[in-house]
């Protein structure tokens, strides 16, 4: 009887087609293994394309006409300009009539709400953001008269999704709209989608983000309140927009809910304050609290814990920018974008010591961190979670914007003494997990030489005094400074960096204190 044939073999073809169906770390091995998978691997444009997204945490997007060879080529390019901060001329968006009333920012674009107009209506401005190496073009839109008074706005291009809220007495209306025309959304089984205050009025959260889509999913942070009286509750409402139906209900007798993120597309991620601490809480979706539950009555729920302290917890936020789950009728079809299923989860925790702000922390958060550790019911001590895998530190002297996140990466500017020549530095991390394999995938051999293991400390206030926190992660990080004088950026305490896909965005309030101006950095 014939010996079966060995894998080398094989028709070349069949041989790119197994690799093809491994995940990263094994394809990565793979070509560990011998110089005959080596080759194969190296050799195939395919293979070399699917290691490049991985490592960058990247994926391919539906409906892609560009060959892979091409594709390769400009994702090697955006990779290599994100590591380098290599952008083009800045461009000033101009400003919009009667200056903004909120603004929201999500893939590569960005939307701008005014105030009401003369004729007692809203109008909403639309910027598709460019991207030179993704081939996106710069464009623009703008819905005159939204047809409703909305006291705020989502937005997801992916979906041609427009979310508006409306504050009516004790009914919080939420319109599922598009955002090409304002018109009702075909997905969705009913255009409008209402709260009822059980207190008798309701506010929206005054978080940067109390609306957050992701997928089907739609969640907003409310409070609802007596009037002439201070008893209050806060609530979390997450609806599947496309079926109408609430997924879960989430609520606090007090304003304790802080923040909150979608982690993944089955869990949800809430910042609360728990006995005076801060406290980050994990929801499986599926769970059926569909009616009204008290938070800290779930016992499904998984407990991330951080150390006991004798200050006050002034507030809890949560920055999360996950890619696009984008769909063929999206607004926008780049050839690949960040990965859907992970990134990089930013808690701000902010102290008051009699009454005034005080300590400030940041810590930056793996999303995988937290769901590996997915156990209903289970607490997570401090030293059990966070000190290999997250970073942590004191935020004295940095400044970050409502969306410091996009993917793995993280953008923050310095506090710096060149704040009166107007000057800014911002610095971006980039904590993407396979930044080390770079080098297998790119002709750059220097690639991801400055990906390091860094370790940070921070002094946490106990009743015991200041009690050291370390934490081990490994990320790349690198600066750029902006000159007023070349730039025209006049850099002052409320000048703030967010990050799109394929952008550098500076949100600068105006000096009249009128307007604000949003200067591109586009790669």
């Amino acid at each position: 009887m014939p010996a079966p044939p060995t894998f080398a073999e094989l028709a070349l073809e069949l041989c790119v087609l197994i690799f093809l169906g491994l995940d990263f770390r094994s394809l990565v091995t793979c070509r560990q293994v011998s110089q005959c998978f080596k080759d194969i691997i190296d050799g195939s444009v395919a293979l070399r394309y699917k290691l490049a997204l991985s490592a960058a945490d990247m994926e391919d997007r539906p409906g892609n006409v560009l060959i892979i060879r091409k594709r390769l080529r400009r994702l090697r390019r955006y990779v290599s300009a994100w590591r380098d901060l290599r952008f083009r001329p800045i461009i000033q968006l101009p400003p919009i009539p009667g200056g903004v009333f909120h603004w929201r920012l999500s893939g590569c674009v960005l939307a701008r709400m005014g105030p009401v107009t003369s004729a007692g209506t809203r109008d909403i401005f639309f910027n598709k953001l460019p991207g030179y190496f993704r081939k996106i073009r710069h464009m623009q839109w703008y819905i005159a008269d939204i047809g409703c008074d909305a006291v705020d706005f989502a937005i997801d291009p992916a979906q041609n999704l427009l979310i508006l809220i409306e504050l009516r007495d004790e009914f919080v209306k939420i319109y599922v709209k598009t955002m090409s025309s304002c018109r009702d959304h075909p997905a969705a089984a009913s255009p409008l989608l209402q709260f009822l205050s059980p207190l008798g009025r309701a506010k929206m959260s005054p978080i940067d983000h109390p609306i957050l889509i992701l997928g089907n999913h739609l969640g907003i942070l409310m409070h609802a309140y007596a009037p002439g009286s201070t008893e209050s509750e806060s609530h979390l409402v997450i609806w599947d927009w496309k079926t109408s139906e609430v997924v879960m209900w989430l609520y606090a007798p007090d304003e304790s809910l802080e923040s909150f993120a979608f982690l993944g597309e089955h869990y949800v991620l809430l910042g609360a304050r728990v006995d005076h601490s801060p406290t980050l809480m994990v929801y499986d979706m599926s769970s059926s609290l569909t009616t009204k539950t008290m938070f800290r009555h779930v016992e499904c729920a998984t407990t991330f814990r951080y150390p006991a302290s004798n200050q006050e917890v002034g507030w809890i936020r949560l920055h999360s920018q996950p890619g696009l789950d984008w769909s063929p009728g999206a607004l926008v079809k780049p050839p690949f974008g960040p990965a859907q299923s992970d990134g990089l989860l930013a808690v701000d925790i902010h102290f008051f010591e009699d009454g005034i702000p005080g300590y400030t922390f940041a810590h930056l958060i793996p999303c995988h961190v937290l769901l590996s550790r997915m156990q209903p019911g289970v607490a997570w001590d401090w030293h059990q979670w966070a000190p290999s895998g997250t970073c942590m530190h004191d935020d004295f002297g940095l400044i970050t914007g409502p969306l410091p996140c996009g993917g793995y990466r993280y953008v923050r500017r310095s506090n710096s003494p060149d704040w009166c020549d107007g000057d800014i530095e911002i610095q971006l991390c980039d904590f993407s997990r396979y930044q080390r394999h770079l080098r297998l995938t790119t002709a750059d051999e220097e690639d991801g030489e400055n990906y390091m293991e860094r370790v940070h400390s921070a002094k946490w206030p106990t009743g015991q005094g200041m009690q050291k926190l370390q934490t081990v992660l490994q990320y790349t990080s690198k600066a750029i400074t902006l000159r007023a004088a070349q730039t025209g950026i006049i850099g002052d305490i409320e000048t703030v960096a967010c990050l799109s896909e394929d952008n550098l965005v500076v949100v600068q309030p105006s000096h009249d204190g009128n307007d604000v101006q949003f200067h591109l950095l586009t790669l």
